[in-house]
């Protein structure tokens, strides 16, 4: 599961590359708080739905599910049609922060022993801060060798790895699980 996230996280660079590739396509840099109020509202009527839901469902699935609303995001970006599309992705942000935050950290916590837990939680915060921070350094370097498109591609691609890495581990714990 540390694996997925922290590929995930490489991929997942600061979230002022959206600010910035929205004025790139022509959403006025004063309009960013408005962006941020957009995400903020969605995460906020998501979160608490998403960690219900995360207490009758499986937890790795959610996950990956928030790892394909980011690609789908991020994808969006890359293309970018026209501005109402970064406005309504923004909006479709929110959940994937709803579908990840609260559940992948109730995802290490059922996954350790319980003399572990905060350990495996600060382990969890060191890899995924470490990976962004990277995430981070290596896109500004892609976006400026190869464009603002590259890099949203790039991070689409490893949300769809790791949800599936996700998934599969999910897979192989059920399989161990009937076969035990």
């Amino acid at each position: 599961m540390l694996l997925a996230v922290t590929l995930f996280s490489v991929g997942n660079s600061s979230d002022m590359f959206l600010v910035l590739r929205a004025q790139d396509l022509g959403i006025p840099a004063v309009h960013a708080p408005l962006l941020g109020l957009v995400f903020n509202i969605t995460y906020t009527l998501f979160s608490w739905p998403a960690g219900g839901l995360s207490d009758r469902v499986s937890r790795r699935v959610l996950a990956a599910g928030g790892y394909l609303v980011f690609a789908t995001v991020y994808l969006t970006f890359a293309i970018a049609p026209n501005t109402t599309a970064i406005w309504l992705a923004m909006a479709f942000y929110g959940l994937f922060y709803a579908l990840t935050n609260p559940v992948l950290k109730a995802l290490v916590v059922e996954v350790v022993a319980p003399e572990l837990r905060g350990r495996a939680l600060g382990w969890y915060s060191f890899a995924t801060s470490a990976a962004i921070l990277l995430a981070s350094l290596i896109t500004g370097e892609i976006w400026k060798h190869y464009g603002p498109g590259v890099p949203f591609y790039l991070s689409a691609g490893i949300a769809f790895v790791s949800a599936a890495l996700l998934l599969i581990s999910r897979a192989t714990e059920l399989v161990k699980t009937t076969a035990a």
